[in-house]
């Protein structure tokens, strides 16, 4: 007698497709709360925003070599609960509070490097400088590069022997370098704060968005190996879904502050990126600097106040 077997296929059928909605909505759920936050671009933060404990302020040099002394200077407060960053660069001939002594912004790195000038910086602008960081050419333009071309718009011919024509540009780390680093604008030194200011405001409204948990990784290790830092990987560790969530989800995260001077006007004595300009700034004719810049009073308040300054 021959035996008849009932096929068993739709049962198979029907476990796998059951099989097949369990594992896919546990990989759509792990996705959007857990890997999508880590990896950028879009995560869940239903649950997450960051403490304001976590704001800061950067000091941020930049030199031609590794060994050499600051060419330029910028503090930068970070707020990551309100996904906000504002720049504030500094003339080495600025005017800090030493001790009992008023000395320039470049002497007080040269006697008391890092620390010293983080002291200065505090003690004239109320501002704490949590931590620093000095980048030499090669670092800077490193950086630039992993970032992405950096748009910025040259509103008129500068920049003399090595000019930089007036359009809409998208620049290199190297070319970048150069354009924040001429020799001499006929504007004065406050059009050339106002160039890095405005530099920095583009390099994170333009580029920061969507930046990934790998590549931050990737920044912060060359950062560590290159530039002269006190932000450790533990800092690292503490920050970095803060910085993942302002890549994600911030928008018009900069603005720019121009320190006013106790003197005179300036055309380029202003902030960039949406933020109400200092009426002081300047502090000597265009082209030439004054041996000591002295900040006003007006200025250290706004600073202070835009900064969210503790002191």
């Amino acid at each position: 007698m021959k035996i008849k077997y009932k096929s068993s296929w739709p049962v198979y059928i029907i476990a796998f497709i059951i099989t097949s909605a369990v594992v896919g909505l546990f990989a759509w759920n792990y996705w959007e709360n857990e890997l999508a936050p880590e990896l950028g671009g879009g995560g869940n933060y239903s649950d997450y925003r960051p403490d304001s404990s976590l704001d800061t302020t950067f000091l941020v040099m930049l030199s031609e070599s590794k060994g050499g002394a600051p060419m330029y200077y910028m503090m930068i407060n970070y707020r990551p609960r309100e996904s906000v960053a504002v720049a504030v660069p500094l003339r080495a001939n600025t005017a800090l509070q030493d001790g009992r002594k008023v000395r320039s912004v470049a002497d007080v790195y040269k006697s008391g490097n890092a620390e010293g000038l983080r002291r200065g910086i505090r003690d004239t602008f109320g501002v704490d400088c949590r931590y620093y960081l000095k980048l030499d050419r090669s670092t800077f333009i490193n950086l630039i590069d992993m970032f992405g071309e950096v748009p910025v718009n040259i509103s008129h011919d500068i920049g003399g022997t090595s000019p930089f024509r007036s359009g809409s540009y998208s620049l290199s780390g190297e070319r970048l370098y150069d354009y924040i680093t001429l020799p001499e604008y006929e504007e004065g030194e406050d059009y050339r704060f106002y160039v890095q200011g405005s530099v920095v405001v583009s390099l994170l409204n333009k580029r920061a968005k969507g930046l990934t948990t790998g590549k931050m990784q990737s920044m912060f290790t060359m950062i560590s190996n290159n530039a002269e830092t006190n932000f450790t990987m533990d800092d690292y560790t503490r920050y970095q879904k803060a910085f993942q969530y302002t890549c994600d989800t911030g928008t018009d995260i900069a603005t720019t502050i121009i320190p006013g001077g106790a003197g005179g006007g300036s055309p380029a004595g202003r902030n960039s990126g949406g933020s109400a300009a200092d009426s002081e700034a300047g502090g000597g004719a265009a082209g030439s600097e004054p041996l000591l810049f002295t900040v006003s009073p007006s200025s250290v308040d706004n600073i202070k106040r835009q900064l969210n300054a503790p002191y």
